[in-house]
């Protein structure tokens, strides 16, 4: 019951029989979600409960890998959910480079991230009303990016992505619902001399979902934090990195699952 881990197709822009573009890459796996079964407490006022942390569940956590020709991906820092504080931490770059020795080959470096949580199962007090449950997220962190183009015949391209996902499932019928709206943002800069440092991003992100529960059925939410970042070169003069920071002491960054309502 893990949140989805295919990373985002990038761009093709090259001719029939050159190197293709991204294939799905194949996923290590660090953690492997299971589900528990003590319902986590319940804040009851009005009719509305709050799950809020320590949160009652199982962290998850995916980490793929794409590369080709020259350059490095890295995650520094475990990007572990900690049921506990509900945060997330991570230190996340891709970079890519002209391979020394060799015509211009293609170089291609992407790394995919995948955070959260499967709750423990609860059930409602009383029915609750379609559009009562959202989940949100507090996310802040830091994001850089360079770009060195060597000329209009190669390629430099780099890119960073983050999202929020998240489903609630009625175990009681096997239905899962999605939420109704999504959550992500990033930048991109392609073929073009470029750096962006030390950009500071602070956003509440919520996830809103359409689900009438019953006072009958077992649910459970699963609710995740995606980054990708993607690089791209191609030719002698060209090289490309991005990098994002959601681990910082001194800033203290972080991805912090706040609530989930219903």
């Amino acid at each position: 019951m893990t949140a989805p881990t295919a990373a985002p197709a990038p761009r093709n822009r090259r001719t029939p029989g050159r190197v293709p573009r991204f294939t799905t890459p194949a996923m290590a796996l660090v953690g492997v979600a299971a589900l528990l079964v003590f319902a986590a407490p319940l804040a009851q006022s009005l009719g509305v409960a709050q799950l809020n942390a320590p949160f009652s569940g199982t962290p998850f956590q995916t980490v793929a890998y794409y590369h080709q020709g020259c350059g490095v991906n890295l995650v520094a820092h475990d990007l572990l959910f900690q049921t506990k504080a509900g945060k997330a931490n991570l230190n996340q770059e891709s970079r890519a480079k002209m391979c020394k020795g060799t015509a211009n080959v293609l170089s291609i470096f992407q790394t995919t991230t995948n955070t959260g949580m499967n709750s423990s199962a609860f059930t409602p007090v009383g029915g609750v009303e379609l559009s009562h449950e959202k989940i949100r997220w507090g996310l802040t962190y830091n994001w850089y990016m360079g770009t060195t183009w060597g000329n209009s015949s190669q390629t430099t391209y780099a890119s960073f992505s983050v999202e929020v996902l998240g489903t609630i499932y009625d175990t009681t019928n096997g239905t899962a619902y999605p939420s109704t709206n999504s959550y992500s943002t990033g930048v991109t800069l392609s073929d073009t001399n470029a750096t962006s440092l030390n950009h500071i991003t602070t956003a509440p992100a919520y996830l809103y979902f359409n689900v009438s529960m019953s006072a009958t059925h077992s649910y459970v939410f699963n609710t995740s934090l995606r980054v990708v970042t993607t690089v791209d070169t191609d030719g002698p003069g060209s090289a490309a990195f991005s990098e994002v920071l959601f681990y910082d002491p001194t800033l203290s960054d972080r991805a912090t699952l706040n609530w989930l309502i219903y």
